[in-house]
């Protein structure tokens, strides 16, 4: 498990919503953004409102990637990890409560069909420059 940077975890905060990227088991990239997530320890929990060839490729290859960009001091950061997936427990719980707040304040019915919780294995930087998709050691 890869440790995440203090600055890369307030430069994800920052953002309302994360892009995440994943690959079928044949290599076909996919990319979509997750609205409800959030770290736990070294770990970043999504929560799969939408999800269909995301969480489809998640399951064939039990791999993900997430990122995030700070406009404002232009430094962005890439987790790639494995994932699990939860249809139970605290963190399940934890979505279907922000689901359920959304829901409240704005009209919108999301299902928060399941948590899916990323171990990170691998942080990369990911902004412009000489150090652009280079491993964070």
């Amino acid at each position: 498990m890869a440790k995440i940077p203090d600055d890369a975890e307030a430069i994800f905060t920052k953002q309302a919503n994360i892009s995440v990227a994943t690959a079928s088991k044949d290599g076909k990239p996919n990319s979509s953004y997750v609205r409800f997530w959030w770290f736990q320890d070294d770990k970043v929990v999504l929560i799969n409102n939408f999800m269909d060839k995301t969480r489809k490729n998640m399951k064939e290859t039990s791999w993900a990637s997430v990122s995030a960009y700070d406009m404002d001091i232009h430094k962005a950061y890439q987790f790639k990890g494995t994932v699990e997936f939860k249809t139970e427990g605290p963190e399940y719980e934890r979505g279907k409560a922000m689901a359920k707040k959304i829901f409240e304040e704005r009209g919108m019915q999301l299902p928060a069909k399941e948590a899916i919780i990323l171990t990170v294995k691998e942080v990369y930087y990911l902004q412009p420059g000489p150090e652009a998709g280079k491993l964070v050691e």
